[in-house]
């Protein structure tokens, strides 16, 4: 399992980009990538364009829901609103992810940068 975490991890930020940020480098998410991560539902490269895809294309409190068959994984993506934070476009958005008879539920935000990406907001714990 490790090594599918490590693979999954390796392939995000190889579609992501480094910020520099004063002295400091962050790393930035796509969207979706706290859909378990250590888990079996994490999602995979093409469910992460989707989401993107998603994220930049619905209405608000429409449900889309999409099934990876090699995963077996049931994806759903519900967008709340669209607002800006820091004079960026951001979104706030449910996803629900279902793998066998297991339903989780995640309210999660993300934002635009300046690839047009939309990027996870991880709160630090």
């Amino acid at each position: 399992m490790k090594v599918n975490v490590i693979a999954l991890v390796g392939l995000i930020l190889s579609v992501n980009t480094t910020v520099a940020i004063g002295n400091e480098s962050k790393f930035e998410f796509l969207a979706g990538i706290e859909a378990g991560i250590d888990s079996k539902t994490a999602m995979s490269h093409a469910d992460l364009i989707h989401t993107q895809k998603i994220l930049s294309s619905e209405i608000k409190g429409l449900d889309n829901t999409w099934h990876n068959d090699k995963t077996s994984t049931s994806y759903n993506i519900k967008i709340d609103q669209y607002y800006t934070q820091n004079k960026r476009n951001c979104v706030s958005y449910q996803l629900k992810i279902k793998r066998q008879s297991k339903l989780n539920l995640q309210q999660l935000n993300a934002c635009l940068n300046n690839q047009h990406n939309w990027i996870a907001i991880i709160n630090d714990a």
